[in-house]
């Protein structure tokens, strides 16, 4: 390419979509990814990818988004609704072709199904047979690439569901006679020969089917899937075709999205003549075969990838489950929830794992070499007795839990050597991270005072839920969140060794809605915190922490740091190849002058910090693959926890409470 050509790719969450998209940013393309509103990205941050939100339905709105790019590769589709269905493979690519030719792009890859070619079609093979007689007829560059099955790690698709019952059934279900020949073909193949194809001039006006050199059965395919896993004694059972189609009928009419569809049992049991040969010519396309991709699949690229399971589902789980699922080296395999209506809700949101509604179910199933534990404070106790039990390194969300007294009923031979992680995540946010790296390199000189604030406009009247009945949340604005400000003072100046507290209820019944504290440390350092989330114009957590030392002060929060040096205080070295802005009697340091990651990060929500929480899940993750502590683990949650739970004792007792240092080891 002699310039970096864009292009805008529909269907960007599905199984091809994320190889597809994934491959182009490979080959030096930059990619519009089309994700529809709410739902999760699946993609890892890069600086030539765009997400634009949206869907077939409402095509036409992306013109703008479109105009400029060379070509369009459009993987939505609806395969089973009968609806639907026709609203996004024909309405909506009758309306793709009207905004292409309003944005002035001419090239389009439409990706169509062998099921057309069916004698006997469902709603996904005559709708697809309509788009493409549009796509025909459209008067664009085009090119059609039909797939036959197409696998990967998708827990959605046939070859995983498949997959799937030879793992955890005594028999594999098929549904017919499993004789029809086919031509299985790995997703990276896929996505190699859409990309392809995007600048071959041979291939416009032309279509082509994608299939692997090697035609077997479905029989056959189990047979390879079986012996993969060791399974090869496993008996097959067929379901006859009429009561396929019957099943099939019934579970649409009473499941959103049933395990197995009309088109499923269709796609099945006629044969569909893939002939992939003129791909492989024009396209110069050699894909992989069905042995190697099983095995690719099924165990090679798995290998060094870290299986994790989240279990809780709610915010928290979902910003965690939505990071992780960019990282290459993590493959997130089981979701865990109490609530199944809620976690159908995720899954449908694009979300990767398959469900369960514990994690000793999930453990049975799946492989697990990690746990996320974002369930409420109450629920925290058990799974963490679980993983420990299991030997399973845990990342777990603040507070760790309702009473400090549960740290000391943890059995220290089980979590010794164990990698644990508590999700402080202000540790790894830029004004946090660089205002440490200050106090370290003394640009203060000695520290003689601090003022520490944790804000946020949340109670103004009287409400209820977990969070505020102090024997599931453990207490009200100092719990929860006032571990976030607690964690950044003990990263800055470690443990207090006195503490004087008050708490006042303002709103809440039963937890404290502001706190007021004194904290002493034995290096002479004094400070006060004031936390309330009753206060006004707050709409996120604010934590703000200002400093005072024999040189000069500094104050750090969300957006920047601010300094003020005594003269004659040297800081040119401390602030080497960081620009400043000049500010009263000292300079400011935008967030976005500060030292960056060295990779880019997801960031979901840059408001709420997205990238502190991302550099916070890089970091676990890397400690288990490392086999390295991680800083921020349960010893250091203990501490913050610590210095909370003294608090409350002072604030109950009306008197200064001294530290035993004892207790935080």
């Amino acid at each position: 390419m002699l310039r970096q050509e864009t292009i805008f790719v529909t269907g960007a969450s599905g199984l091809i979509g994320k190889a597809t998209v994934r491959y182009l940013l490979e080959k030096g393309y930059a990619v519009k990814a089309l994700l529809r509103s709410g739902s999760l990205s699946p993609f890892y941050a890069h600086k030539n990818l765009r997400i634009v939100r949206g869907s077939m339905e409402e095509i036409l709105n992306c013109v703008s988004e479109m105009r400029g790019c060379e070509a369009v590769v459009n993987l939505a589709a609806n395969q089973y609704h009968p609806t639907e269905s026709f609203v996004v493979n024909v309405k909506g690519v009758a309306e793709l072709i009207e905004a292409m030719k309003k944005s002035k792009v001419t090239r389009l890859i439409h990706i169509s199904t062998l099921a057309v070619r069916l004698a006997h079609k469902g709603v996904y093979g005559k709708t697809k047979s309509q788009a493409d007689d549009l796509v025909r007829k459209s008067g664009l560059d085009w090119t059609i690439l039909r797939p036959s099955l197409v696998y990967g790690e998708d827990p959605k698709t046939i070859f995983t569901t498949i997959a799937a019952f030879v793992k955890s059934l005594p028999f594999v279900p098929v549904l017919g006679n499993g004789e029809q020949p086919f031509r299985p073909v790995w997703v990276e193949d896929v996505a190699e020969a859409i990309t392809r194809s995007v600048n071959n001039l041979k291939s416009f006006g032309k279509e082509y089917d994608l299939g692997s050199k090697e035609a077997l059965t479905l029989n056959e395919l189990i047979g390879k899937i079986q012996k993969v896993l060791r399974k090869e004694k496993q008996p097959i059972v067929h379901v006859p075709y009429v009561l396929s189609i019957m099943g099939a009928l019934i579970l649409r009419e009473i499941m959103k999205d049933p395990p197995i569809s009309v088109d499923n049992v269709l796609g099945s049991n006629q044969p569909t003549d893939c002939r992939p040969e003129k791909a492989y010519r024009d396209l110069k396309w050699n894909p992989i075969g069905v042995d190697q991709g099983i095995k690719k699949v099924l165990i090679g690229d798995l290998k060094g990838r870290l299986p994790v399971a989240i279990v809780g589902l709610g915010k928290m789980g979902t910003l965690h489950g939505a990071i992780l699922s960019t990282f290459p080296e993590v493959r997130v395999t089981a979701l865990v929830d109490k609530d199944v209506k809620l976690g159908k809700t995720i899954l449908s949101m694009g979300m990767a794992g398959r469900f369960y509604t514990s994690l000793e179910e999930a453990c049975k199933h799946e492989e697990i070499g990690a746990v996320f534990i974002t369930t409420p404070t109450f629920a925290h106790k058990e799974i963490i007795q679980e993983c420990l039990r299991r030997k399973l390194p845990f990342f777990v969300e603040k507070p760790v839990f309702t009473q400090w007294s549960d740290f000391l009923g943890l059995p220290q031979e089980k979590k010794k050597g164990l990698i644990t992680a508590a999700g402080y995540f202000y540790s790894f946010r830029r004004p946090y991270v660089l205002a440490k790296e200050l106090i370290d390199k003394r640009i203060l000189g000695r520290l003689q005072s601090f003022r520490a604030r944790l804000l946020i406009s949340e109670v103004f009247r009287e409400k209820h839920g977990w969070i505020f009945r102090k024997e599931l949340s453990g207490g009200g604005v100092l719990m929860n969140p006032g571990p976030h400000v607690f964690g950044v003072l003990e990263k800055f100046f470690g443990r207090p060794e006195e503490v004087l507290a008050s708490t006042r209820k303002i709103y809440s019944r039963e937890v404290e809605d502001e706190g007021r504290i004194n904290l002493t440390y034995k290096n002479g350092l004094s400070g006060e915190v004031f936390a309330s989330w009753s206060v006004k114009g707050v709409p996120l957590t604010a934590v703000r922490v200002e400093v005072i030392g024999e040189r000069g002060k500094m104050a750090v929060a969300e957006e920047g740091i601010s300094l003020i040096l005594k003269r004659g205080a040297k800081v040119a070295n401390s602030l080497k190849g960081i620009k400043t802005q000049k500010r009263g009697k000292g300079v400011f340091i935008p967030v976005a002058q500060m030292p960056a990651p060295k990779e880019p990060t997801f960031v979901l929500s840059p408001a709420a910090g997205g990238e502190g929480y991302t550099l916070e899940d890089r970091a676990f993750i890397s400690s288990i693959l490392a086999k390295k502590k991680f800083p921020y683990d349960l010893d250091f949650a203990a501490r913050v926890e610590k210095t909370i739970a003294l608090c409350y004792q002072s604030a109950e007792e009306g008197r200064t409470i001294r530290g035993k240092r004892g207790v935080y080891r």
